[in-house]
Formats: C-alpha cells, structure tokens, sequence
C-alpha cells in the first residue's frame, strides 16, 4: 500500500501526505497534514505490508505505542496514536524539522568537541532518565535517532517502536533484530534482562562517536568485541574524560554509572579537562569503511535468535510465567482462538481459566497503566454528553475526568486503537486510557449515563 502513496494522498480519511521524510527497513515516514487538527504537521510512520496478516506483530507495536505515548518530555518526540486503515498500519508522531545528529556528525571535517556535544548530553540525559522513572527503556539509543531542531534542541526518537517492529516483521525469516549493532549493550547483544544501564551504555556509545568520529567497535568481529574488548581511549579528549566515559562503556552493568544524569555530571565535571587538540578527519575514521562493514547509520542489524533481546511478552505467556494457568490451558485457548478469532483473553475467561480481574491485573502490570477505581469514581458530565452511551458500550470505555491536560478514560481493552483514536477525535484532547475489567465498565456505563437525561 505505501508504494501506492504519493503527496496529496488522504491517509486514513484524516492525514494529508505532504512528502516522504525516510524510508526504513520497517517502512516509510511521511510529513503530513492533520485535517481535523487544523492541519498541524505530524510525521506518519507507515509501516510495510509484512504487518498485514501478523497479529502478534500489531499486537506488540501497540503496546510499545500505548507505552511510548504516555511519555511526555521536551526532549523526547511525542508519540501520538496507532491508525489500522483500509490494510496499511501507521503511527503518528510529533514532527520534528531538522537534521539528527548522524547527519551532522556526517556534514563535519572533524568530530564534535565536548564542549559543542555537552549540552545536547544533557538533554539526551534528562529525556532517558524520565523514560526510565516510567518505566520504559529506549533500546535503540544512536545518533540518527537524537533529532536536532533549529533552535538548538534535541529530541530522542524511537522509543522501543522501530525496533518492537523490526522484530515482529522478521520472524518469519528465523532473524531476530534487537537495537542497532554499534551501540548495543553487551547486556541487550547477549539476549539478558535490561535496565536503565544498558540505555546508558548506548547514549555513551554516541557521545564516543560524536568526539572521535567513530562508535567504540565499527569494524572486524564487531560483536565479540561488543562482549570482550574494552574500547581504546580517544588520544585527544585527555585522561579525565576518558575515565568517564569508559566508565560508562563498562561491560558490567554494575560497573557504570547508575543514571544518564549521573554520566552526564561527571562529564560536565571534568569538561574542563578535555584537550582542545585538533582531532582526525572523521572521514578517516567512519565514512571510509570498507563495502563489507556495517553503516552505523542503518536501521538495525540482523542477529541469530541466540543474541536476540526477548520482546514484549504477549498476554498468555505473562499468565503462564506467573502460575495463573497452564500451559496445556493455554494451548487450548490458542487452538479455539485460532478458529473463532476471539480475543484469548476472553476465550480464556470463558473457559474459565482466569477471571477478568486477572487479566486486567496482568494487562495492568505489562503496560504501566493504572486502574480505575469504577464504584468510586465521579463522572464529568460534560464529558458523558460527549460521548455517546452507545459508543461507550461498543468500545467498552466510559471516560472520567479531565486530568493534566488529557482526559482519564476507564477501558477493558487499553490496546483498543480504533476506540482511542474515535474518543481522541470527539474530545479534542489526549485520552489516557486507564484499566477496568468489562463488566466493571458496563456497570459504570449503566450507572452514569442513567443519571444523563436524554442518553440511550
């Protein structure tokens, strides 16, 4: 569907193309004019064809997206929605005009001095620290994904979607991709749990590269090296800087600093240090590699399943991990979900292997979303009238309150894109949507709209 696109094009019967921004190896994004917004300029990510018939792969891009979107920072580019249409799957993102910083790095003679880089570390830093105190890792962290706009600013892009999507679209290949090869944590390249270390590995990766013109390992057996070299200190940068940055490129994760703010500080400490020697040509060191090395700028790097970083887990695999069914129970539901194309949490409740409240403890711990407390809750009327009873049945949502600039919406399904998008569309606003099991929400619904004279 995206090769049929062209400029003018009305996506979704909402957004009009403008003009491709880049194409990926997950799909194309677009500039694009928001026709119900007043035309704002958002980026669209239109993703390839291989998403059609994968349910699991939509699956796990909306839960990064449901999880992604909640993240609201000036140094980090907004996630808008997810849009299902006529067969082509999109997501819409805050547009950002500007070059990111591999393509600076790219224009330049010479690498960066710390002093020039010093400030956008601290905003690359304070954008991973927010991400980590949610709860969400980056998991791509490079130079093409830190958006520089004309004022200066940077944005980080990308927060787990490119690469939730890479590896959904590669199953069928045996492949898995996980990251970008060049700035991946030992930790992520050996397929172990993550934390907030291991973005921070990645952001002290692109600091290497900005000051030397090259990431820690870009040629020869690259992931060996990732697992066992120590990188070479960069001759121009002076002693202290590079203790600190070494430091924060440890192979142990015990071993760095705790935070990107914690990097960072120590950076900024010693900042006065750094040799204001003249540093080699960057062609010398990155843009002259031979045809068989990897472009540190590609989208990702594919590796054996042995290397792979697990993904999201789906909703079975979480019920059986945590003792709350079986696997056999699980099989079962698979089997009959296959045939009837029932949601497996309901086909699981109505085989009465779980209850809905579990599923929606589960779906509320995997997606860092809070519940709603329906029997106790106080409905805006004025957002009752805007939301139509039957609406509400159909999405099974009933919304609350207006809370920080978004509108509290109760749902049994969070996941519910079609339901997201129609409520965002009405309200005007972002809908932040919160979990409650679905007769919880009928009941909701029953009780508030009886109180609203004229709803049907």
């Amino acid at each position: 569907m995206d090769e049929d696109l062209t400029p003018g094009h009305l996506l979704a019967e909402r957004f009009r193309l403008v003009r491709k921004l880049g194409r990926g190896a997950v799909g194309n994004v677009w500039l694009a004019r928001d026709t119900l917004l007043h035309n704002e300029p958002v980026a669209c990510k239109v993703l390839n064809q291989a998403f059609a018939g994968d349910r699991r792969a939509i699956a796990d891009l909306k839960r990064e997206v449901l999880l992604t979107r909640k993240l609201r920072h000036p140094n980090i580019v907004s996630i808008h929605s997810f849009f299902e249409w006529h067969g082509t799957h999109f997501i819409t993102m805050e547009y950002v005009e500007g070059k990111n910083l591999a393509q600076l790095l790219s224009l330049r003679e010479t690498p960066f001095s710390l002093a020039d880089i010093l400030p956008w570390i601290e905003q690359v830093s304070q954008a991973l620290d927010h991400a980590h105190g949610q709860g969400v890792l980056h998991r791509d962290v490079k130079p093409a994904n830190i958006l520089m706009t004309k004022e200066d600013e940077v944005l980080l892009a990308d927060f787990g979607i490119a690469r939730t999507a890479r590896e959904a679209s590669s199953r069928a290949t045996g492949q898995v991709t996980s990251g970008t090869l060049l700035f991946m944590s030992p930790e992520q390249l050996m397929g172990e749990p993550l934390d907030q270390r291991s973005d921070l590995y990645s952001m002290a990766s692109c600091v290497y590269e900005l000051l030397s013109g090259s990431p820690p390992f870009y040629k020869g057996a690259i992931v060996s090296q990732i697992r066992s070299k120590e990188p070479a200190s960069i001759a121009y940068c002076g002693d202290a800087v590079n203790r600190v940055l070494l430091k924060a490129l440890n192979k142990d994760p015990n071993r760095r600093y705790d935070t990107c703010g914690q990097f960072f500080d120590a950076l900024a400490q010693v900042a006065g240090y750094a040799k204001p020697t003249a540093s080699p040509p960057v062609g010398t060191a990155r843009f002259n590699m031979h045809a068989d090395l990897v472009d540190p700028n590609a989208e990702t790097i594919p590796l054996p399943p042995e290397h792979a970083e697990g993904m999201t887990k789906p909703l079975g695999a979480l019920l059986v991990e945590a003792g709350l069914i079986t696997e056999d129970q699980l099989l079962e539901a698979l089997i009959s979900h296959n045939t009837t194309r029932e949601r497996l949490g309901a086909m699981l409740i109505r085989l009465g292997f779980v209850s809905p409240q579990t599923i929606a403890e589960t779906l509320q711990h995997q997606l860092h979303v809070q519940s709603a407390c329906l029997p106790a809750a106080a409905y805006d009327p004025s957002l009752l009238k805007l939301v139509p009873q039957d609406l509400a049945r159909r999405f099974r949502c009933i919304p609350l309150r207006r809370e920080a600039g978004r509108i509290l919406v109760a749902m049994a399904d969070p996941l519910d894109f079609q339901a997201l998008n129609d409520l965002e569309a009405r309200l005007g606003i972002p809908v932040e949507p919160c979990i409650a099991t679905e007769a919880e929400v009928q009941s909701a619904i029953d009780t508030a709209y009886r109180r609203q004279p004229g709803e049907h």
